[in-house]
């Protein structure tokens, strides 16, 4: 349910919602599946402007699964079809009869599970763990849809754990750039003598539209004390990105912090951004390590995992200095 800022009233946007699980082949809905436990968590924004659905799939058995889930949305209408247009790498902007215009956002979003496959159609009946690379496009008028799907694939679950799906609908046109964002270099701790490094790039694909990155630190009580510009460009034939390597100061006084990165269009008003709490700690609380990531994502079985490390501590009077590895909880 969506609640209109507008006209001030809360309207039903979904018929009726499938979610079918696929597992070694077998597809079923996925409240028959036994051996998985499932729930569904709805956060509507405390402003009105986007509503967040997330699944929670979790392992009820003994043995690691691996699963693909697919959820359909019948897409409701009081008089027709509605009416929708693909938002590249992003997700759809749809039109409802009477309600304002709304956008579905599947990808390449913080708050939002990547998808794997898409499909949808006109036809009464949806399709499940289908890919349809059509676009939608506007051209004398938005094509009409009655169903959307889509899919997420090859996602694993060990017994006893679970994993969380979501995405996500936004009041109105959302398009913010597309961020992309160096995580590995923004440390939960960091000392005062050390600086935040926040690298990446965002990017945005219509003309003429301008659009912009900064940061923003806040305290507890969620003030802003220090901010800053990561770039700012109009989208041309020329540029449609822009790479950003800022070193931040921390804040001088200990204590915990929250860091939000942030894209913004110009025009559109649509904002994204992530946010990382961080705490800053004396120097020297203490040892460091610094692992290089991975050359590899995947081995072999019964091969050697080989990665490289440094430990550093700045007071010579810390000894002796033991460093362990631990997988999959054991040492």
């Amino acid at each position: 349910m969506i609640y209109d800022k507008d006209g001030r009233e809360n309207y039903e946007i979904i018929k009726e919602p499938y979610t079918k699980v696929r597992i070694d082949g077998v597809t079923k809905n996925i409240k028959e599946a036994t051996d998985l436990g499932y729930s569904v968590e709805i956060y509507n924004d405390e402003n009105s402007d986007y509503v967040i659905i997330s699944q929670t799939i979790t392992n009820k058995g003994s043995t690691e699964k691996k699963i693909d889930l697919c959820t359909a949305l019948n897409l409701k209408d009081s008089i027709d079809n509605v009416e929708a247009s693909s938002l590249t790498n992003f997700g759809y902007y749809l039109w409802w009869d009477q309600t304002n215009d709304l956008t579905l956002v599947l990808q390449n979003h913080p708050w939002v599970t990547d998808i794997s496959a898409q499909d949808f159609g006109i036809e009464p009946e949806p399709r499940f763990f289908t890919n349809n690379e059509k676009i939608l496009e506007y051209d004398s008028g938005f094509p009409e849809i009655q169903w959307i799907s889509f899919s997420w694939l090859n996602k694993y679950i060990q017994p006893g754990k679970s994993i969380t799906l979501s995405y996500m609908f936004y009041e109105e046109t959302y398009q913010p750039p597309l961020l992309k964002l160096d995580k590995s270099l923004i440390s939960e701790e960091t000392d005062s003598t050390e600086v935040i490094q926040v690298k990446g790039s965002f990017y945005f694909l219509v003309e003429p539209y301008t659009v912009e990155a900064g940061w923003e630190i806040h305290d507890s009580k969620d003030k802003i004390i220090k901010y800053g510009s990561l770039g700012k460009f109009t989208v041309s034939e020329k540029q449609t990105s822009m790479d950003f390597d800022v070193s931040i100061t921390p804040p001088t006084e200990l204590g915990k912090y929250t860091l939000y990165v942030y894209t913004y269009t110009n025009g559109l008003g649509s904002l994204l951004y992530e946010e990382f709490t961080i705490t800053v700690v004396p120097p020297n609380y203490r040892p460091k390590l610094y692992i290089v990531p991975s050359e590899y994502l995947y081995y072999i079985p019964d091969s050697e995992v080989s990665f490289l490390a440094s430990v550093y501590d700045q007071d010579s009077g810390d000894k002796p200095l033991t460093a362990k590895v631990f997988f999959n909880n054991a040492e």
